[in-house]
């Protein structure tokens, strides 16, 4: 009983299974850095708001590579719950970014909303002490959320 044993096949298998690899991870790295990315701030402010001191302002900051159109603007409180989407310029503050709006790459758009409307709003779609968050939704449908929350 003789056993003879070729490696050289398992060595060419190896090179294949790192070649693929490293294939995958250079497409991986490739995609990440071409995805559309924006950061979303929401805060209240003083001095802007119509026929009240205090507004409600949702920056959105492009910080990807390439241009993007913000197509939908609004608030929301749970992840399953309706939005409560802002379409157009009506509940918005004069000086406000438009809907939809194309954001260059490092800029950012701003958009103030009038914060006894968005209170008025929020009470009628979901009650009283509620703490909501602000979103942009891109031209490719991607969600954007802002990490804070406001109680209103």
């Amino acid at each position: 009983m003789d056993i003879n044993i070729d490696f050289g096949n398992i060595w060419e298998a190896l090179s294949a299974v790192g070649t693929i690899g490293a294939v995958v991870v250079s497409l991986w790295l490739a995609r990440r850095d071409t995805k559309k990315k924006i950061l979303v701030n929401l805060s209240s402010g003083i001095g802007m708001g119509i026929g009240s001191d205090l507004c409600l302002t949702l920056d959105a900051v492009n910080i990807s590579d390439t241009h993007l159109e913000i197509e939908e603007v609004g608030f929301f409180y749970k992840k399953n719950a309706k939005k409560l989407v802002i379409m157009g310029t009506q509940a918005l503050v004069d000086g406000s970014a438009e809907i939809p709006c194309r954001v260059a790459p490092m800029s950012k758009a701003m958009y103030i909303f009038n914060y006894d409307n968005i209170v008025n709003s929020v009470h009628n779609e979901w009650g009283k002490n509620v703490r909501i968050k602000g979103y942009v939704r891109d031209s490719v449908g991607n969600v954007h959320f802002s990490k804070k929350r406001f109680k209103v």
